[in-house]
């Protein structure tokens, strides 16, 4: 399989798992999306769906969409500014 690149033109395999992509140094996006079914992994979309289930809002698609990641990456990492680059 031939990996996708990044608009940095960054190699998807040189990530491994458990990441999301970001749209800009503000926003997270979930066109990109790679969790594996380790405890990290399964925590982060375990509290994405949890977090789909509580506040779903079918008038607004970012809600439902990158806030949701933005949402749990907050939450997960304790901040209010979740920025590229890794934890």
């Amino acid at each position: 399989m031939t990996p996708f690149l990044l608009t940095h033109y960054r190699s998807l395999v040189e990530l491994g798992t458990n990441y999301a992509g970001s749209e800009s140094e503000r926003d997270m996006a979930n066109g990109v999306l790679n969790f594996d079914m380790d405890t990290a992994g399964r925590t982060a979309t375990d509290l994405m769906l949890t977090d789909v289930r509580r506040n779903f809002n079918g008038e607004k698609w970012t809600q439902n969409g990158p806030k949701v990641i933005l949402r749990v990456l907050q939450s997960l990492c304790r901040t209010e500014h979740v920025s590229m680059g890794s934890r």
